[in-house]
């Protein structure tokens, strides 16, 4: 009998001891479970956090971009926010649908532009202006399967290389230089005679001490624009230069930029607000009708008489536009125009006064700016920014009303 009680003693304290170190190894198996999980969830937030850094930065990115108009970097940096992890990526793609757009619109345009110059080459340097376009076209990254601008600029190419229509290109140089200096005389005489004792063919209005303004006469008439005719009923004048930072400050008593800015570089960062409001001092002062020209004034005045593409001719180069550069340079480089405009083509886009039919909040910018392709620069290219939009690449010229 107490040998059986024993051996069921001795079997309950078994059992007991080996429950004991069950319980403890099973502990020990949660407790390796829920620092695995916490392991875990500290490793996927910190990635989602992570993500959520990297979308941040790439979008801020593709934002800067927008306001520059460089939309081939938008796509870039739009596509790889959307690679990132973020909970919303509304904002990226919408940026990156609005990019696409806009840079198969420059494109379509550029191409098209080429297409038609090339139904009229007849020379090499026909041709060279055909390629142009096309590398401009190809230089905004627009994805086009069929590679159409690649095709026109190789035909280009072998056409400039074969030598096509060397036997027209012994007289054309002259005979252009003769056509551009006939319609340079013809525009100059047109504005003398617009002019008279109590309206200067150019005027100077004075802002500070030793800070003036400099305007020119523009004539009433007509100009061949490609696909339409310009009209202009009453003589205006509009500044020969972009408005500076000097002539800001001179008026508004800041600079919009940074303290290192040039004074003589055209003024930028501006909405059109402040625009609005320099322009109502700058009457105030002057006791002038001052205001931003429309579209058809600004482009009627860049055109001097031409009916080409820039005032002094079909193609650009470097010495006579500010293009596919880092920044803006002094309102007072580059040649002017037969009416004594300068930088009409290039630097910064100008505002106009005239605001997108669809969309009130936006103005028409023409002119294009310093980072630019040469199509951009062309007279009757024009693009719309916000109102509200204070970018590096945008400014102004001033038009003062001619009173009868």
């Amino acid at each position: 009998m107490r040998n059986a009680v024993g051996r069921a003693n001795a079997q309950v304290q078994s059992i007991n001891k080996n429950t004991g170190r069950g319980d403890l190894l099973f502990r020990c198996k949660l407790l390796v479970i829920a620092i695995a999980l916490l392991v875990f969830c500290v490793t996927t937030i910190a990635a989602e956090s992570g993500g959520q850094d990297e979308y941040d930065a790439a979008l801020g990115q593709a934002l800067a971009a927008k306001l520059e108009q460089n939309w081939a970097e938008v796509v870039t940096h739009s596509t790889i926010a959307l690679k990132a992890k973020s909970a919303d990526q509304s904002a990226a793609r919408h940026l990156l649908s609005e990019a696409r757009q806009h840079l198969k619109a420059t494109y379509d345009a550029m191409l098209t532009t080429a297409q038609e110059l090339s139904a009229k080459a007849k020379t090499p340097e026909d041709w060279g202006i055909v390629a142009d376009h096309c590398r401009d076209a190809i230089a905004t990254k627009y994805p086009d399967e069929e590679h159409r601008a690649a095709t026109l600029l190789k035909q280009a190419l072998q056409a400039i290389t074969s030598g096509e229509g060397n036997a027209a290109t012994a007289t054309r140089p002259v005979a252009a230089a003769d056509f551009r200096q006939s319609n340079h005389d013809a525009a100059q005489a047109r504005q003398k005679a617009a002019s008279g004792p109590t309206r200067p063919a150019s005027m100077q209005i004075p802002l500070a001490r030793g800070i003036f303004m400099a305007f020119s006469l523009i004539p009433p008439g007509s100009v061949d624009a490609g696909k339409s005719t310009l009209a202009v009923r009453k003589p205006y004048y509009l500044g020969q230069e972009e408005v500076s930072n000097r002539q800001w400050q001179a008026i508004m008593g800041d600079v919009p930029q940074s303290a290192n800015i040039d004074l003589d570089a055209p003024v930028a960062k501006v909405t059109v607000g402040q625009v609005k409001t320099f322009l109502i001092k700058l009457s105030e002062i002057t006791k002038l009708s001052t205001r931003l020209p429309t579209p058809e004034e600004w482009e009627y005045a860049s055109r001097a008489g031409t009916s080409t593409p820039y005032y002094f001719g079909a193609a650009l180069k470097p010495e006579l536009a500010n293009y596919r550069e880092s920044q803006p340079v002094s309102v007072h480089e580059y040649p002017p125009n037969a009416w004594g405009l300068r930088n009409t083509h290039g630097n910064v886009w100008e505002f106009c006064e005239e605001v997108t039919a669809s969309n009130p909040e936006h103005h028409v910018v023409k002119g294009g700016a310093f980072r630019n392709p040469p199509i951009w620069l062309a007279n009757s290219y024009f693009m719309h920014k916000r109102d509200t939009e204070a970018a590096n690449n945008t400014g102004f010229r001033i038009l003062i009303e001619v009173t009868e």
